[in-house]
């Protein structure tokens, strides 16, 4: 548990919490006292506390590493943002997602702590605050719930990091901000709380969010062949078309050949 408020007082304490003896024990300070943060637990052991306000919207990225209970500065975002979503991906990268500073983002921002770097991904579909994000079994972004200046969402999006490309998924049966996400071993992701009341709903996503973007694409005498999830616009062919899987097919005129989604 890092940072956060209690009551008037803005918290830079940190506490461990040990599942297997059920004790929670005060660790080092973090360098910067603020709330509204995100938290994330990276690949090479560390925790990265992100953003958050103090008196002012943050950028401020700090490193902490529970081997050595210490606290080191890193380069900070490459914008303010407040109750934003942060997780980190099979690529070993962390991901900052929407949030608030004056309006409500939908950007993304990519941070490499092997580099100590930061550069901005593509834009999520809706623009939110106090969404929740977790990381599929599979390596891909889920973003879940939100608020968006005017409702209460039901929203769920997917970001897949290796082809920098979002896709609207099924929404939850339930709208909600402020809400937990979490990923389990079961490959599920749970969405749990919020201010939508105390109940839990839990979804199971697609394997994965493997896109191959193919416009104005004309095939005249054979067939064409896109694989895994593909994605197919303004397209000509023959003879038909076939989707298997979570193919998406938009306005595709069928002439002489022949499409396959596979």
């Amino acid at each position: 548990a890092i940072g956060g408020i209690n009551g008037s007082d803005i918290l830079n304490t940190v506490e461990e919490y040990d599942p297997q003896t059920d004790i929670w024990t005060t660790k080092s300070s973090m360098p910067t006292a603020r709330y509204q943060l995100g938290v994330a637990a990276s690949s090479n052991g560390k925790l990265y506390a992100i953003g958050g306000v103090y008196g002012e919207n943050l950028s401020t990225v700090e490193e902490y590493d529970p081997q050595t209970d210490t606290w080191t500065t890193r380069a900070s975002m490459l914008s303010t943002r407040i109750n934003f979503g942060v997780t980190e991906t099979d690529n070993g990268k962390l991901y900052a997602i929407g949030g608030n500073d004056s309006s409500y983002w939908n950007t993304v921002e990519e941070y490499d702590p092997q580099m100590d770097s930061w550069t901005l991904r593509a834009n999520m579909p809706t623009g939110r605050e106090q969404l929740g994000v977790s990381t599929t079994n599979s390596g891909w972004i889920c973003a879940i719930g939100g608020f968006d200046g005017n409702f209460n969402l039901e929203t769920v999006e997917g970001y897949d990091p290796h082809t920098n490309t979002w896709v609207t998924l099924t929404n939850m049966p339930t709208s909600r901000i402020g809400l937990g996400t979490a990923t389990a071993n079961n490959g599920k992701i749970y969405a749990i709380g919020g201010s939508d009341g105390n109940s839990v709903e839990e979804f199971s996503p697609p394997p994965n969010l493997l896109f191959f973007h193919a416009l104005n694409i004309r095939v005249l005498d054979g067939n064409l062949s896109l694989h895994a999830n593909s994605e197919v616009n303004n397209s000509t062919s023959a003879t038909g078309i076939t989707i298997n899987g979570a193919g998406k097919v938009e306005q595709v005129l069928i002439t002489d050949g022949g499409i396959t989604i596979g």
